[in-house]
């Protein structure tokens, strides 16, 4: 009937700040692992200025050149024991992939992914080949991938529905 009907209102993303990028991290991996971060830019909002303000958390070439940096740094400071612990084996097996790319996914992108997502991930690992330690260099690729994403970098708020008021 009249009145019943809800209306969602618009979902808002934002970039991770400075800290939160960190704390994320070290949420996952460690403090020592998240050290290098503290040489990403930081965000230069005053008092009359969120610190998310649109033009103060734009991506630049250069923030995408430290996001990379820090991406590949990160990968390559996480324990074997750690890295491999987001998954349900440590061979080169598809299953042991999958298991991988979805744990750690759910953890970094603050959601489960989609079919797709996980298919595209789990391809880096053929890039490691068939070498002995196969399975740990594929994990730090989906790593450094999954830290550069959109989907780890942006934090996707959704409001709350508002009832249809007219």
């Amino acid at each position: 009937g009249v009145g019943d009907s809800v209306v969602h209102g618009p979902t808002a993303g934002r970039r991770l700040t400075k800290q939160e990028f960190i704390y994320s991290v070290e949420d996952l991996f460690g403090a020592e692992v998240a050290l290098p971060a503290n040489r990403l830019e930081g965000e230069s909002g005053s008092q009359l200025r969120f610190r998310n303000d649109l033009l103060e958390v734009s991506v630049s070439d250069q923030r995408v050149s430290a996001y990379e940096s820090l991406a590949e740094e990160i990968a390559a400071a996480v324990p074997s024991a750690k890295l491999v612990s987001f998954a349900s084996c440590a061979e080169t097996m598809a299953a042991c992939q999958n298991s991988f790319v979805q744990e750690l996914g759910r953890h970094l992108y603050r959601r489960p992914l989609s079919e797709t997502e996980t298919e595209n991930l789990t391809r880096l690992f053929a890039v490691s080949g068939e070498q002995p330690q196969a399975f740990e260099a594929g994990a730090r690729l989906v790593l450094r991938a999954m830290l550069q994403s959109p989907f780890f970098l942006y934090k996707v708020e959704k409001q709350q529905p508002v009832p249809d008021a007219y």
